[in-house]
């Protein structure tokens, strides 16, 4: 099957006949052009909707036209896969076991929008992107869920604030669908990328891309401007160099600008008034919905997943890496995990309490009792003298945030007082 602008291009009849029972085609599907056999005689006239019986007809006419099997690709089927596509994207909330975040963060949203499969399903307004990411689907199965997968979990982030922004909601699920679109033909997105360097490259290549294929401003400068710098994990100087070829690859899939029966993706832009916090509040989303990816992919295989990762993430929305008004009602809805994020809140606050950040370090990871200063700040008042803390081997960070600790000496920090639960903190005094 060959998706062109204007057309679909079959290989055989069965081919023809499972791309249209799989999107529910029947009495939709034009042929573009007649059906004749070898003496020129008309088998099936063209620009005609096909109901079952002339569809499954001409799967018994194979080998006897010599026409080529071409679909025409106007509106009404591109609604048709509009509609595929929505269902796809509601298949992976709804998939607990594929992800029970998902689930979670839609079906319990902080501020009860019920409606986000019309969300998603309005959300793929406009024929050309509908056409672009039909043939993600069908040439690249595996990088089209990926892509979904970024788009639901950045519109997860949204809908947990009463934004009173138009189109809000469907241009964070956008975003999050397009952001790593120049990635299509590698294999870089199935990694768990870690440099912020890497990850605002990524960035500026997609937007870059998304410019040259007319796709909405709004989509390209909430990419382009996300702060993906902070998502600083661990340096990965190799992988970084290897990503400076991306500047030089040309995706083999482009938004069909010219399509016939398309309007303008700027037809439904939001007032012009409400753009750049509209682009402020989607690039924030955009960096959530990048670091639960990432890790995701970092904890894959680990028991308790999702403690793990709300803990962690908990710990970095203290460290203020992440907008609090955002993170927090996202965080508020995994009860079951309260001690786990209150322990990860404790430690990043007392963190975050340095007055030359980022030197606190909690120690040792995950059940810390003391603090000590990683940059060896000798001046600040919180330096107790005389009691350095021995480190012998590297230390990650608790939140994958930031660089390690090596092996050395470290002041001790006087904020460790601060660890410990108030009531605990009285019982020692």
């Amino acid at each position: 099957m060959i998706i062109r602008k204007d057309e679909i291009e079959f290989v055989n009849a069965s081919e023809f006949y499972k791309f249209v029972s799989t999107n529910d085609l029947f009495g939709i599907i034009q042929l573009k052009e007649p059906l004749l056999d070898a003496n020129g005689k008309l088998l099936i006239r063209e620009k005609l909707n096909l109901n079952e019986s002339l569809i499954k007809k001409i799967t018994t006419l194979e080998g006897k036209y010599v026409s080529i099997l071409r679909a025409s690709l106007n509106k009404n089927l591109t609604d048709k896969l509009a509609e595929r596509l929505a269902k796809e994207a509601i298949q992976k909330i709804e998939d607990q076991e594929n992800s029970d975040i998902l689930y979670h963060l839609f079906e319990n949203n902080q501020t009860g929008v019920n409606n986000y499969k019309a969300i998603i399903q309005n959300a793929f307004y406009d024929p050309r992107m509908v056409i672009f990411l039909f043939r993600l689907l069908t040439e690249k199965k595996e990088f089209f869920d990926y892509c979904i997968s970024l788009g639901l979990l950045t519109l997860a982030a949204v809908i947990q604030v009463p934004f009173q922004i138009r189109f809000v909601n469907r241009y964070a699920f956008l975003t999050g669908i397009f952001c790593d679109a120049c990635l299509m033909d590698t294999e870089y997105w199935k990694e768990a990328i870690t440099n912020g360097q890497d990850l605002t490259l990524i960035a500026k290549t997609s937007a870059s891309f998304l410019t040259k294929n007319n796709l909405p401003t709004v989509i390209v400068n909430s990419i382009a401007s996300a702060d993906f710098q902070s998502l600083q994990i661990e340096q990965n100087p190799q992988f970084r160099v290897s990503l400076t070829t991306l500047n030089s690859i040309s995706p083999s899939i482009e938004v069909p600008v010219d399509y016939q029966d398309a309007g303008t993706l700027e037809d439904d832009s939001p007032p012009e008034e409400d753009v750049s916090n509209l682009i402020e509040i989607i690039g924030e989303a955009l960096k959530i919905s990048k670091f639960i990816t990432i890790l995701q992919m970092k904890l894959a295989g680990s028991e308790r997943l999702a403690e793990k990762l709300i803990a962690i993430f908990s710990y970095n929305v203290e460290r203020e890496v992440f907008r609090k008004d955002m993170s927090n009602p996202m965080i508020a809805m995994f009860k079951e995990y309260q001690e786990a994020v209150a322990k990860a809140r404790r430690i990043g606050a007392v963190e975050n309490m340095c007055l030359y950040k980022p030197s606190a370090w909690a120690y040792p990871k995950p059940d810390p009792t003391q603090i000590l200063c990683k940059n060896k700040v000798t001046e600040c008042p919180y330096i107790v003298s005389g009691w350095d803390i021995k480190i012998v081997s590297d230390k990650d960070s608790i939140g994958y945030l930031g660089t390690r600790l090596f092996p050395g000496q470290y002041p001790k920090c006087k904020l460790e007082e601060h660890l410990l639960p108030k009531q605990d903190l009285k019982n020692k005094k």
